[in-house]
This record gives C-alpha cells, structure tokens and sequence, in this order.
C-alpha cells in the first residue's frame, strides 16, 4: 500500500562502501569541481568511498578518497604537477540538491611543481590543508567555501594565484621563501573568482593579517 511505501522510505537505510577503485582519467570530476579554476587536466588514480544513504536520498555520514600521483591539474590559471590526496568527509548531504557538508576534509600535496606566471619554475613544494568547516553544493557549476587551516613549504603557490613575482619587490621573495608557513583563514569560489579572506600567514620571519 502508499503507506507501507512511505513508511518502507522513512525506515529504508543503503550504505554503498568501494575500495582502491581504478579512474584512470581524474577528468571526470571537472564538472562537479567550482567553476573550471581548479580541474584535472591529466593522469589517474585510486578512489575508495564510504556512504550511507536514507530513503529520502540524504547522506548522513560518508567519506571519500582520491589518491592521484603525479597527476596534472589547473588550479586558478596555474598548472601544477603532482601527488594530490583528497580525504573528504560528507555530512548531512542531500544527494538530490548536491549540498554537502564537508567539515573535517583534508587535502595533501607533495612534489609538486609549477611555474609562476613571469615563467619562475618551482619543484618540491608541499602543502597540507585542513577544513575544519566548508560546505559544497554539487551544482553545474559547483559552489563552495568554508575555513582553512594549511601548513606549506612556503607561501609561493599563493602568491602566484595572485600576482607575478616581479610585480613586488625582491625582498618580499626571499622572506616567502624561508622556511615553513601557516596559513589560516575564510575561503569561497565565488563565480569565477577564488576569494580568500580573513588570511592570516607566518613564517619564521614575518606574519601577515
């Protein structure tokens, strides 16, 4: 009966659960990524996925991994090369509208090499990042933001999303490029720009609110 079918989905709980899964081309996901600023533009990698799912197509917890090596991606006009593993964790997700909570995802790059917009090439480059809140909707366009906490090499990647390196003076470079920084602060892909805000960074020798 109608009743019994409502109450079979009130009641219905699945958990799809997948493991060290092969997507060779990380293309795939552009659709789903915010706006075309950051895309996989080559290489594969490994997936693993953990989901449990209600009868009214809401996630009440999941997780899902990529580990991609030595894979190519655009990221605010730049292209990098690297190691890139994504740990997100999906909180209370509509699977219909696409919004999900993404508190407690981390992002871990390692060996990663870009070149600055006035042509300086970088290599080795690491960056760990934490967000302890951050939302997503899954729209066509994806729409995101939420709080960071990163610790990286150095500030470099960030300032070439923003700037060519000659454009400031020299000694702005060699204080950037000492020793380990963390950055904390806002973030939001807000049509096509990547805003950051509220950034607080620091390194052995400055700090910049």
């Amino acid at each position: 009966s109608d009743a019994q079918l409502e109450r079979m989905r009130e009641t219905l709980r699945a958990r799809l659960r997948f493991r060290d899964a092969s997507v060779p081309e990380l293309a795939v996901f552009n659709p789903y990524l915010p706006n075309g600023r950051v895309r996989f533009v080559g290489g594969g990698g490994r997936l693993d996925g953990d989901l449990r799912v209600d009868g009214e197509g809401e996630v009440g917890e999941g997780s899902l991994r990529v580990d991609a090596r030595q894979t190519r991606l655009s990221v605010a006009g730049l292209a990098l090369q690297g190691d890139v593993v994504v740990d997100g964790r999906l909180r209370r997700g509509d699977l219909h509208k696409g919004d999900f909570d993404l508190g407690g995802t981390t992002i871990r790059l390692r060996k990663v090499a870009f070149s600055e917009r006035g042509g300086a090439a970088r290599k080795d480059w690491w960056a760990d990042v934490d967000m302890p809140q951050g939302q997503v909707a899954w729209t066509r366009p994806a729409s995101a933001g939420g709080e960071l906490r990163a610790r990286m090499k150095n500030v470099d990647f960030l300032l070439a999303m923003f700037a060519d390196r000659a454009d400031y003076p020299a000694w702005i470079g060699r204080l950037v490029d000492d020793g380990e920084a963390t950055v904390s602060g806002d973030w939001q892909w807000k049509g096509d720009a990547l805003v950051l805000d509220r950034i607080h960074a620091a390194n052995q020798r400055f700090q910049v609110d």
